[in-house]
């Protein structure tokens, strides 16, 4: 069946559908993302519940994501060398079980706030290997014509699942509980196995195992920097990922203090942050690749939208902010992920896509802890702020650069490369 929107140059955004395995993968680790992050709104939730601290939001933020940042080039380094495959199930298998965990921790009398940390370190380790795993192994299940939609499908859903995941976890919070999210990630997790299973492995374009040497992740640190379409894709997503995409960290004590308001409006905020990223996913979705001057210009809308909702003086215009912000963050994470997969050799993928990882994800506790330390001695408004200017600064510092060297055009494009190159 051919989908109603298509990309700008007529390829419908769904073409790379028709391919089995590539269907079977985006539903099952569209799953499980989405139960993913409702788990961990769900502990966001809990943990400020548990500590009445913005500050013990940002430790949380600093365990959950300090094991990117540490480990996530060796995970790199694992997806390039091992079966994809197998390693992904079997960091799915350790998932379910810290979901299950969470699950019992809450259903006794008092939850102990240290195994609610402890899982959440578990979870950051598997994540330093499953992270850069999901985004390479999709270059082994599309022919190279289905390639650039199979990732730019692939990376839109992962977004959407990012932002919706919050989103319906705030309004489960509300509804049933945090027990549920937890469950309800659970059972996400066997849908994933279960997709994993039934992909058909005689169809795989395995890439050649990496064999083991010496300085293999500054290999493909060095391949990074002598190419400088990927590492300004790196350094956007650094800025983005630990300065914009905090709102996980944010959003429980806007809600609640800013707000005066409770897990109810805690969901609803968060689903709006989830339909304005919906908006973007099919934009970067109907595009596809970006130029490096569109890119720094969606930046900077991020900027204006967290200064936004900095100023917000009541909900309704908060919601507008919300919109926008889920809007333009989504579309610099696609088309930023689309554009670095494209330009990637796959024998270097899984090292590069790790460090996108770490700039993206392993960034965030230095900006989780940056929030909570402004949270704590002042208020949400003022982190927002502070979000925004330096989100701001990195976007006409970016814009100087790409007009003083490569001038007005800005045509800084990243070409599609085929697996043979």
């Amino acid at each position: 069946m051919r989908l109603p929107f298509r990309r700008a140059g007529g390829m419908p955004i769904g073409k790379s559908l028709s391919n089995p395995n590539v269907r079977k993968f985006i539903v099952g680790q569209g799953s499980s993302m989405l139960g993913g992050w409702m788990q961990a709104t769900a502990v966001a939730w809990l943990v400020l519940d548990l500590t009445s601290s913005p500050m013990a939001l940002g430790y949380y933020s600093l365990i959950r994501f300090a094991p990117m940042m540490v480990f996530g080039a060796y995970g790199g380094l694992l997806a390039d060398r091992f079966s994809r495959l197998k390693l992904m199930r079997a960091t799915q298998v350790i998932l379910l079980c810290g979901s299950l965990v969470l699950v019992v921790l809450t259903l006794l009398p008092e939850v102990p706030i240290l195994w609610v940390y402890g899982v959440a370190f578990v979870t950051g380790c598997v994540n330093a290997v499953d992270n850069p795993l999901r985004r390479a192994f999709i270059r082994e299940l599309a022919t190279d014509d289905e390639l650039p939609n199979a990732i730019a499908l692939n990376s839109t859903v992962a977004t959407v699942m990012r932002t919706a995941g919050p989103a319906i976890g705030g309004l489960t919070i509300a509804l049933l509980g945090v027990t549920w999210n937890f469950a309800i990630n659970a059972s996400t997790f066997v849908v994933f196995i279960v997709a994993l299973s039934v992909i058909d492995r005689s169809t795989i374009r395995v890439s050649p195992a990496t064999p083991r040497a010496k300085g293999q992740v500054r290999d493909g640190l060095a391949y990074a920097v002598k190419d400088d379409r990927i590492w300004t894709v790196l350094v956007i997503a650094t800025v983005v990922g630990t300065f914009a995409w905090n709102y996980g960290v944010l959003m429980p004590v806007y809600a609640t203090e800013t707000f005066s308001g409770g897990a109810r409006l805690y969901g609803g905020l968060l689903a709006v942050v989830g339909v304005g990223a919906f908006s973007g996913a099919l934009l970067a979705a109907r595009r596809g690749t970006m130029n490096h001057g569109g890119l720094v210009r969606a930046v900077g809308l991020v900027s204006i939208a967290l200064f936004l909702v900095s100023l917000a003086p009541n909900v309704v215009l908060a919601v507008g902010a919300l919109l926008l912000l889920g809007a333009a963050g989504t579309t610099v994470v696609i088309t930023s992920q689309t554009n670095l997969q494209l330009q990637v050799k796959d024998v270097m993928s899984g090292r590069i896509l790790a460090l996108y990882s770490i700039a993206f994800v392993g960034s965030k506790p230095i900006g989780g802890l940056l929030c909570g330390w402004l949270m704590e001695i002042s208020n949400a408004r003022v982190a927002f702020a502070t979000c925004a200017g330096i989100v701001g600064f990195f976007a006409v510092s970016m814009w100087a650069y790409e007009v003083r060297v490569r001038g007005w055009r800005w045509r800084f494009i990243l070409p599609y490369q085929t697996r043979s190159t």
